[in-house]
């Protein structure tokens, strides 16, 4: 059996120090590619929940205005009632007091 020399040994050495740092390159690499990944996932993320955040404000806001556009029909309503019924009247006392 024959042993190896110094030069053979340090090939063999070299070799596996040359593979260990290749793989911590790329590992290195890896995860700052998934990091960026990560990052511009996250970027778009927070921009789908500004959006639908807008969204939903603009929907409650409309909601809210057309209560208070239906409230004000009402209302509007309401005193169309009461104008008709104070015409009447005034028409009637008129005419009463052309008779009288």
């Amino acid at each position: 059996m024959e042993t190896l020399n110094f030069s053979e040994w340090f090939k063999i050495l070299c070799t596996i120090l040359g593979a260990f740092i290749g793989y911590t390159k790329w590992v290195l690499t890896t995860q700052e590619k998934m990091k960026n990944d990560w990052k511009q996932e996250k970027i778009e993320l927070i921009s789908m929940i500004k959006d639908k955040i807008d969204t939903n404000v603009h929907d409650i806001q409309i909601t809210q205005m057309n209560k208070q556009l239906y409230t004000l029909e009402s209302k509007m309503d309401k005193l169309t009632e009461m104008v008709q019924e104070l015409t009447v009247q005034m028409a009637s006392h008129i005419d009463k007091e052309r008779k009288s």
